[in-house]
């Protein structure tokens, strides 16, 4: 054999051995999802699950551009402001059911698009290149203040430039621990306060394209929610814009859930997460004391995830029937509310609930004042007491 057939034998062995190593990478991508080198192959993705829900206002915000909410356990919502003009920007501890300002600060934050409560200091995170005519570098990170507003540090987010780490849109607490949604990085992270050093990292999704501020629910393992909307191309403005929320696994990253709001509800910034347990009253349905079904309204518990329901009280008719108000908690574990019949007198009820001994009292008097109509002493108002799913979201101000 020359070197000619040497060549031609040995180019013929290695096209025959290409072609079986390609025939065998193409079976193993088909039935693996793979290449031969255990590279992944494009594949359908899985389909994440939607549902719909609405927002009830609580409370208008103090008069500012709220951007930011989280929770002081025990005391009440706080609410950042985002200003533009670099002038210093506030925050607020409101009361929970009332929107009462209980303390004010300020920080050093600007164009704050991301805040949480933890470890008594307000954590603020910056989006510094949004203000007008911002400096270089613009003025990012995340400013930890405590409640006297004193800045205690100011630092940036991990794997940038030592003084841009780039902005930060939403944050949360988890047990001495940050979770931020890094727009530079398109990735939510979960920093150590005290070293700062970063555990947690993973991207996030491109399913909904408007992303915004995030909270961390400890429920299931641990749950990341993130603002989110949609913007219809063929409808400009609010009128095509659907806002809504993603759920992650907190621990993978995983997407497990996309909400979309009804229209009515509010163009959400931010969310937190308060209470995991809801109270509110149905018109009819119930059971009396023997078992039999009755109509005359219940009293009800439900948690964030519209499950594990509960009828903590089903009306008989002697404290009326057919309440049709919402529930006001006036004490803790104590509600007020309105039956729109029977009682009494006939004409419906105002009664009062307590949980911890599971009773109704209502009032027993008699009686209507001058010009007031004999319909009854109900209020056809709202049918239920709901904070959407639980999550305690503070509608922006207009005026």
């Amino acid at each position: 054999m020359d070197k000619r057939q040497f060549m031609a034998a040995g180019i013929g062995m290695g096209a025959a051995g290409l072609a079986t190593s390609l025939a065998t990478g193409e079976a193993f991508a088909q039935a693996k999802m793979t290449d031969d080198l255990g590279r992944r192959g494009e594949g359908k993705a899985a389909v994440i699950p939607r549902r719909k829900a609405k927002t009830a206002q609580m409370f208008l915000a103090p008069p500012s551009w709220p951007n930011c909410i989280s929770v002081q356990e025990g005391k009440g919502f706080w609410v950042n402001e985002q200003r533009h003009d670099r002038k210093p920007e506030k925050a607020w501890l409101l009361d929970f059911k009332t929107g009462k300002v209980l303390h004010e600060i300020t920080t050093h934050c600007e164009d704050t698009s991301g805040a949480t409560w933890g470890d008594g200091y307000m954590w603020s995170g910056a989006n510094g290149a949004s203000v007008k005519n911002p400096p270089n570098p613009p003025v990012n990170g995340i400013f930890q203040t405590d409640m006297n507003s004193k800045q205690i540090s100011r630092r940036q987010l991990p794997f940038g430039p030592k003084e841009d780490g780039g902005s930060c849109h939403g944050m949360g607490w988890e047990n001495g621990k940050i979770w931020a949604y890094a727009n530079r990085m398109e990735a939510i992270i979960r920093i150590d306060a005290k070293s700062w050093e970063t555990d947690v990292i993973f991207p996030v999704t491109r399913a909904v394209k408007r992303l915004h501020g995030i909270t961390f629910d400890p429920r299931e393992g641990g749950i990341i929610w993130q603002v989110c909307g949609t913007q219809d191309p063929n409808k400009l403005g609010y009128e095509g814009y659907v806002p809504g929320l993603i759920k992650y696994n907190a621990r993978n990253g995983k997407v497990l859930q996309i909400v979309d709001f009804v229209p009515g509800s509010c163009d959400i910034h931010d969310v937190t997460v308060w209470n995991g347990q809801l109270y509110g009253v149905t018109s009819t349905g119930g059971v009396d004391s023997a078992g039999t079904t009755t109509s005359q309204g219940t009293i009800f518990s439900i948690d964030r995830a519209g499950t594990n329901f509960s009828r903590l009280y089903s009306f008989d008719g002697k404290h009326g029937s057919v309440p049709s108000s919402k529930l006001i908690e006036t004490a803790t574990g104590v509600f007020v509310g309105t039956a729109g019949s029977t009682g009494n007198c006939g004409y419906g009820t105002i009664f009062r609930y307590s949980l911890a001994g599971d009773t109704v009292t209502g009032n027993d008097k008699c009686g209507q004042k001058k010009n007031s109509s004999n319909s009854g002493g109900g209020s056809a108002g709202f049918a239920v007491l709901l904070m959407f799913a639980g999550l305690g979201l503070v509608r922006r101000r207009t005026t």
